[in-house]
């Protein structure tokens, strides 16, 4: 799920007093800063997933053509009746196809369109069009100046256009996200190698809550109930130590307080 800023008003999330947050970290560096989703579905709507579908199909009025693999998948969405009738499986009731991942041109390294893929579509479907266009929805629009220079790529008949979006939340939504909740503890669950796992904790680090384990600390002892041995209390009061996280993990946290970006 990506961030919102509705999360904000959650309840649950604003007792605070998190220990650990799995943090969703596919766009974990600050080069990976997007437009929001509504911004990107209104910029397919102007040039012409599930939600992009969907809002595409009732901003133009439109069906959306699925084939039966992704007809299937529509099924399970649990759609109200109105929603399902926006998706279709006859490719010859709506101009709006669905494609599989790749067809209209490869993302990475860098972006390299797909222009045969798309007139052979025509071809081979009977599909009595003069031009095709292609849109790629995707976080990696932005990532480098290479796929920000050719956003929009012509060939013939054919063009295609990246648009940037993602499923997965942006560096600026995640900074946001962990400084609301200010958790002991990040964990990245993606990353590379281990190197890029290290520089995620670092770079989040300075957002974490460093005193939690010293009020907890003394809270017990105002309390009396003999949580810690004296021994406990005294590295907890003064390594700030996160219960069950390793040592060196530790380390890596509280080194990383300080650290400024430019440093990772």
């Amino acid at each position: 799920m990506r961030y919102s800023k509705a999360m904000l008003s959650y309840p649950k999330l604003k007792e605070g007093g998190l220990d650990r947050v799995y943090l969703d970290t596919t766009y974990g560096h600050p080069k990976h800063v997007f437009r929001p989703q509504n911004d990107s579905i209104a910029a397919i709507v102007d040039i012409v997933k599930e939600k992009i579908l969907l809002a595409v199909a009732k901003a133009t009025g439109l069906k959306v053509y699925c084939d039966e693999r992704k007809l299937r998948i529509v099924e399970c969405l649990g759609l109200s009746e109105e929603d399902r009738g926006c998706f279709t499986s006859d490719m010859h009731a709506t101009p709006l196809h669905t494609c599989r991942m790749g067809f209209c041109g490869e993302i990475w390294p860098f972006f390299r369109p797909s222009f045969g893929n798309m007139t052979q579509y025509l071809e081979d479907n009977n599909l009595d069009y003069n031009s095709v266009l292609g849109i790629i929805p995707t976080g990696w629009a932005d990532s480098s100046n290479w796929n920000k220079r050719h956003a929009r790529e012509e060939k013939g008949n054919a063009a295609v256009q990246l648009i940037p979006y993602s499923e997965h939340s942006n560096y600026t939504e995640l900074v946001e996200f962990v400084t609301f909740l200010k958790p002991r503890l990040v964990i990245p669950t993606v990353f590379s190698d281990e190197n890029d796992r290290k520089a995620i904790i670092r770079r989040f680090a300075p957002l974490l809550d460093h005193n939690a384990n010293k009020r907890a600390f003394f809270a017990s002892m105002v309390a009396d109930k003999g949580s810690s041995t004296p021994s406990e209390a005294a590295s907890t009061a003064s390594g700030e130590q996160i219960p069950h996280l390793p040592r060196n993990e530790q380390d890596l946290v509280e080194n990383a307080s300080s650290t400024d970006e430019s440093g990772i």
